[in-house]
């Protein structure tokens, strides 16, 4: 939750982070909808409306604007807002030639963000919150060395995430660009994986 603090504090963000779900559609008839970011999908709108019909009943303000030939529908929520991270794993060689050291990072990010500002690498929108541990088991089994290892993949990674699952189901405060406090709830929008740590984490 520091890590995201931090993304929403961090001014280069400013001006770049949707804090509500929109629609953008090429006529004022909504009839052919353009996908940018991940705020203007269909994904968002129906986590925000799950999310938060099942808490509590909140007034939606729903508004449709056009800009530079673009017709734009946006809904304000009156008390809360939605911040969806994203989570990127990659196990990665840090020495190949001298011990083949290996190193496990976990970042994450907002997918409010821009995605042209995100995928900056100087912008540094995806910060580190652990390194998740490499270790070799003295099993003589080699089937169970892996059972292990998945083991304590998931038991980490659910240590990591805890704070941002209790923020997903029954929100959190947090501090907006402004400095202003909002209720905040924290679903998780994707993770970046490879095709390994995919079936890893799908455990097949």
């Amino acid at each position: 939750l520091e890590c995201l603090q931090m993304l929403l504090h961090n001014l280069l963000f400013t001006d770049s982070i949707n804090f509500s779900p929109y629609c953008i559609f090429t006529t004022a008839e909504c009839l052919v909808q353009v996908y940018s970011e991940w705020m203007s999908g269909d994904i968002a709108w129906r986590m925000q409306v799950s999310t938060f019909t099942s808490t509590i009943v909140l007034k939606l303000n729903f508004s449709t604007t056009e800009l530079q030939g673009h017709w734009f529908t946006t809904s304000e929520l009156v008390f809360d807002y939605m911040f969806q991270h994203i989570l990127l794993s990659d196990k990665t060689n840090v020495t190949n030639q001298s011990g083949r050291k290996v190193l496990h990072p976990l970042l994450m990010s907002l997918a409010n963000i821009h995605s042209e500002v995100r995928t900056k690498v100087s912008h540094h929108a995806f910060v580190p919150v652990a390194f998740l541990p490499v270790v070799d088991f003295i099993h003589n089994n080699q089937q169970m060395k892996s059972v292990l290892s998945d083991h304590l993949y998931h038991q980490c990674l659910d240590i990591v995430v805890k704070p941002l699952k209790i923020a997903a189901q029954i929100g959190i405060m947090l501090s907006d660009p402004l400095g202003n406090s909002q209720y905040c709830y924290m679903p998780l929008a994707s993770c970046i994986v490879d095709m390994p740590e995919a079936c890893l984490i799908a455990c097949v």
